[in-house]
């Protein structure tokens, strides 16, 4: 029985070991392939700059360890050779000349590419010899000297087989400059290092073409020197602070940068100037001045790459940015188990490493149905001609970011611009080369700037509201004219000549608002003005509306009285009386509103706000510590009386005699001051609250303009146009317009005078 049953487990056991010894042969009859990493490792030389190479090699390895469990190059194993190509800053670059050469050339190794590079100076050195002719063998760098671009224009180009995951320093540039426009900055002062073949003396001379593309009449100063010590500092500053000069961009090594903007008294809070420093971030520069970080870095601008990318969209090995960041810091706490070299920090350009590996990966892997990828190595320039077309079309989501290289042969990459507030608190805009855009913006109404960029209304549009206010004046001119034309009829009588006087007052008023709101809004003008005028906006606006409804109320309530009562008017009632209630009631409005804007007075204030290109303008605005609780009891207040004037339409809708047969007019009125209206107003608001100020501005225009038409269309030419059309059918007084308003002041003036007497 023992027998029995072992010899079931002894066969599996055989499969299983043939199956193992079957897959284990498999793997290695995978033809290696080998890409040389150069990247800089620990140097304590005193010019050596970065160099913290080491902790890119774990991205690498899972680079390799994705791509190898992938289904692309079949029949392939990627691998990869880590070696030093010296730290940055260093411009010599031997030593990643003679490795390179040592693997690559005289190596057995099947080099089919480079990658790493991460120092512009590195790259600038080795990149000619790796793309000559009879080596030909391509690299993807992550170094972003604007000599690679510049030098395309060369014929021959200097770095022919040059492929870059960033964006070279022009990006930042053109962000710069961008920003110049944006605050309205003349001058720009760039003080850079002159190293040769390192990016910060090229990445200066940048701005001259980027400031002469954008706008001549921006002066450019250009501030270049070998050794930017603490002697050569302070003397430059100085002289840009008495010449007027506002913007200082900073090119330099992370030390030099710290030189400048922590160990200077000039760069101190107050001093005038706002300082932008390009490549690094704000941690960064923080982290190098130590204490003095948060009272010298007020107002300065870090404008710097997106190096790795904080979406979840999933990257090209299946994972999203936090499970690749989990898997990177998993490899590295291994390579600090071999090697207590490697910082458990890790690197920000370890994204940047990821996507060189699978760049190259992928345009193998595309290239292995024209190429057998064993035979490839240096030398083989058709070949390497094939790789670099299947390169060129590349676009995958890596895990920096989009990776696509354009003409210029690098990745278009994000730029981040982060700003310390006078709150010493850190915002950050992101802007995209792709779009021009910023993505999201500064919030804070409190940037220690003072030359923002001042904004009006464009002036096609203020040119246009004029016409709009000036056709609602000469609208109502016209109908108060004809209304005091036709005052003899039964029609005009029966509404009360005295009272519908008053609605044009009301008109009168909401047409000077308007044309406050124009002239406020279409130019900048001081602030004791801007302040004057808003409070007037504010005393028109609210008397005109005030003065139209409670006269429709007081209309309506007359002919109401006449029809529910039927008899005779007591002296309450007639116009005169009605028209002082009026007038008492909205004085006594206007006392109350004189008196609250006494208590809180509307004043100019400027409201901060950011454009469609991503910056800062300033908008000239009034503002009242209680201007909601106002705003509401506006609101409230006209809700009430257009509750009451709806009421009494509905009352008198029955009345038969056809000079009292206000019901349809206000109905009317009411209808389209409805759907016209409070859209109109709710949409300022709505535009308003979102920083939205032209279109906030159009609806406030179609807002308060179509309560004047409404007035007018609604209310009073319906009745004069018949009797305008039949004049003979009606009693009317006879005579010119002029000779018709002569007569009629006289007619008002001598009745007063007679019931004075009588009085």
């Amino acid at each position: 029985p023992t027998k029995l049953i072992m010899e079931p487990v002894r066969k599996v056991l055989i499969f299983i070991s043939l199956f193992v010894l079957l897959r284990v042969d498999a793997v290695d009859q995978r033809q290696p392939l080998y890409l040389l990493n150069l990247i800089p490792f620990r140097d304590d030389r005193p010019d050596a700059g970065w160099d913290e190479g080491l902790e890119l090699i774990p991205a690498a390895n899972l680079a390799i360890q994705h791509i190898n469990r992938s289904e692309i190059l079949k029949g392939y194993e990627l691998n990869v050779i880590n070696t030093n190509s010296e730290a940055c800053q260093l411009n010599n670059g031997n030593d990643g000349i003679v490795n390179f050469v040592r693997y690559s050339i005289h190596s057995d190794k099947n080099i089919v590419g480079v990658v790493g590079l991460f120092c512009s100076t590195s790259a600038e050195k080795l990149s000619p010899v790796a793309g000559r002719d009879g080596v030909d063998l391509i690299q993807i760098a992550s170094s972003n000297s604007p000599e690679f671009v510049l030098s395309l224009e060369i014929d021959p180009p200097k770095y022919p087989h040059l492929y870059r995951t960033i964006s070279s320093t022009l990006a930042l540039s053109e962000v710069v400059v961008e920003m110049m426009k944006s605050f309205n900055w003349e001058r720009i002062s760039v003080i850079g290092e002159d190293f040769s073949g390192i990016p910060f003396s090229s990445t200066a001379r940048a701005f001259e073409m980027a400031v002469n593309a954008a706008n001549d009449s921006m002066e450019l100063e250009i501030l270049l020197h070998r050794e930017i010590s603490q002697s050569y500092v302070s003397p430059v500053l100085i002289e840009l602070q008495k010449s007027g000069g506002k913007l200082v961009v900073v090119s330099a090594t992370l030390e030099t940068v710290k030189r400048i903007l922590c160990d200077n008294e000039v760069s101190s809070t107050g001093s005038g100037l706002v300082y932008v420093v390009l490549l690094y971030s704000l941690e960064e520069v923080a982290n190098a001045c130590g204490s003095k970080s948060l009272e010298v870095l007020e107002s300065t601008f870090f404008v710097y790459f997106q190096l790795f990318r904080e979406d979840n969209v999933e990257i090209i090995s299946g994972e999203n940015a936090s499970q690749f960041n989990s898997s990177y810091f998993k490899e590295l706490q291994r390579a600090h188990k071999e090697d207590q070299n490697v910082n458990l920090n890790g690197s920000i350009y370890a994204a940047h490493m990821y996507d060189q590996i699978w760049a190259f990966a992928l345009a193998l892997n595309r290239s292995s149905s024209y190429l057998n990828l064993t035979d490839y190595r240096y030398g083989d320039a058709n070949a390497t001609r094939i790789i670099e077309n299947e390169l060129k079309t590349l676009s995958f989501e890596g895990a920096s970011g989009l990776i696509q290289f354009g003409p210029t042969k690098e990745a278009q990459t994000n730029v981040y611009v982060t700003l310390i507030n006078s709150d010493v608190e850190s915002q950050t805009a992101l802007y995209s080369p792709i779009t021009k855009q910023f993505s999201s913006s500064f919030n804070k109404s409190d940037i220690p700037l003072d030359s923002f960029q001042e904004f009006h209304q464009p002036l096609w549009l203020v040119v246009a509201s004029y016409f709009v206010a000036t056709f609602c004046f000469v609208l109502v001119t016209a109908v108060l004219i004809l209304h005091v034309y036709f005052r003899d009829s039964k029609e005009i009588k029966a509404t009360s000549l005295f009272l519908c006087n008053l609605i044009f007052l009301g008109c009168y008023f909401l047409c000077f608002g308007l044309v406050i709101t124009i002239t406020q809004e279409g130019f900048v003008l001081p602030p004791l003005v801007v302040t004057i005028l808003c409070n007037l906006e504010l005393w028109f606006n609210f008397l005109g509306i005030d003065v139209i409804f409670t006269t429709l109320f007081v209309r309506l309530l007359r002919i109401y009285y006449i029809f529910s009562k039927f008899k005779k008017l007591g002296r309450l009632w007639d116009d005169k009386s009605l028209s002082l209630i009026v007038i008492l009631v909205c004085v006594g409005h206007s006392v109350l509103l004189i008196a609250w804007t006494a208590a809180d007075t509307f004043r100019y204030q400027e409201e901060h706000f950011i454009t469609s290109a991503g910056f800062l303008s300033s908008k000239q605005v009034c503002h009242s510590e209680f201007l909601l609780l106002w705003t509401i009891l506006l609101y409230v207040y006209v809700s009430i009386l257009f509750v009451l004037v709806i009421f009494l339409a509905v009352k008198t809708r029955r009345i038969k005699r056809q000079e009292f047969k206000d019901t349809k007019k206000i109905n009317a009125f009411v209808f389209f001051f409805f759907i016209v209206l409070i859209p109109s107003l709710a949409l300022w608001q709505i535009f308003l609250a979102q920083k939205m100020y032209v279109l906030a501005y159009i609806f406030y225009v179609i807002g308060y303009a179509s309560i004047i038409l409404l007035c007018e269309f609604c209310l009073f030419i319906p009745k004069l146009v018949p009797l305008f059309i039949h004049k003979k059918k009606y009693r009317i007084h006879r005579g010119s317009i002029g000779e018709v308003l002569v007569k009629t002041i006289s007619s008002i003036t001598e009745k007063y005078s007679t019931e004075n007497t009588e009085n």
